[in-house]
């Protein structure tokens, strides 16, 4: 398996500096951290509004359970050549996993 690196060709910005007084959110000698700004805002009635939809989604779709069943019950599921190629990948691990010890 050849495994290829990944380098980043833009380097990432500078961060902004902290407000005078202020080192990385920490309290200066004149009294507590002021918050720091971010570029980032959250649209909490956004938020509401998916969490509210996937509260109203089922816990599970019946279609798909259905078909688990019906594959579960079948003889012919999954195929010999599945099973097969999943009972050496099993021996492989395990030998490996003995072969490391």
């Amino acid at each position: 398996m050849e495994i290829s690196s990944f380098s980043n060709p833009s380097p990432t910005p500078p961060s902004k500096p902290a407000p005078s007084g202020v080192r990385n959110g920490a309290a200066s000698a004149s009294g507590p951290a002021a918050p720091v700004a971010s570029d980032q805002s959250v649209n909490l009635g956004a938020v509401q509004s998916i969490q509210q939809a996937m509260n109203n989604l089922p816990d599970s779709r019946a279609d798909v359970v259905a078909r688990g069943k019906a594959l579960a019950a079948s003889a012919t599921y999954p195929a010999a050549e599945i099973i097969n190629k999943l009972a050496e990948m099993f021996i492989e691990d395990a030998e490996a996993a003995m072969n490391a010890d």
